[in-house]
C-alpha cells in the first residue's frame, strides 16, 4: 500500500468522478468518499491507502479530474 495525499483541486474538479474513484481505489464508502470530497474542496488535505500496483493509475485520474495530488512511492 502507498499513501497518496490530494492536496487542492482546479477549477472544474469533477466531483462525482472523484467520489466514484476514491470508493473503488480507496475501498471507501459513499459517505466517506463525498466526506473527502468536500474537505478537498474546502482546502483540506486528505491522504488515502492505495495498493501499489494501483498508485499510478489512481494519480492520473486525479489529474484528469482536477484534483492536485502526490504519492508517497518510497519502500
Amino acid at each position: 500500500m502507498r499513501s497518496v495525499t490530494m492536496n487542492g483541486w482546479v477549477p472544474g474538479m469533477q466531483k462525482v468522478s472523484l467520489n466514484h474513484a476514491l470508493q473503488q481505489y480507496a475501498g471507501v464508502g459513499l459517505k466517506s468518499a463525498h466526506g473527502m470530497v468536500c474537505d478537498i474542496v474546502e482546502g483540506r488535505s486528505v491522504t488515502v491507502q492505495i495498493e501499489s500496483d494501483k498508485v499510478n493509475e489512481f494519480l492520473q485520474m486525479l489529474e484528469e479530474f482536477g484534483v492536485i495530488a502526490s504519492a508517497d512511492l518510497t519502500t
